[in-house]
């Protein structure tokens, strides 16, 4: 009965340190990499969203949306300064907006 005991503490054990290992390995793997999320997609071109007009539907807008958060997303909008997102977003309205 104990050196059943002592089998499975060693076996808990030996999991228990495969599992802090694999952790550590890609913590320091993480850590060690330079790349950022976006490095992760393609070097891909989207096109840039249609010019909102000002006379648009509820339904158009929310399709015009989608299309203007997966371009930033894309292009990591989020990343460069405020005044420059500002400057892109209303490049994309009509004169009109």
């Amino acid at each position: 009965m104990q050196a059943q005991r002592d089998e499975t503490r060693a076996i808990q054990s030996n999991m228990e340190g495969l599992i802090r290992s694999k952790s550590e390995r890609t913590r320091r793997t993480l850590s060690s990499s330079s790349e950022s999320d976006t490095d992760l997609v393609p070097n891909i071109k989207p096109s840039t969203p249609k010019k909102l007009a000002a006379d648009i539907s509820v339904p158009k807008f929310e399709a015009w949306r989608a299309s203007w958060e997966d371009y930033t997303k894309l292009c990591n909008v989020n990343s460069i300064k405020l005044d420059h997102q500002q400057l892109l977003l209303r490049s994309l309205m009509s004169l009109d907006m």
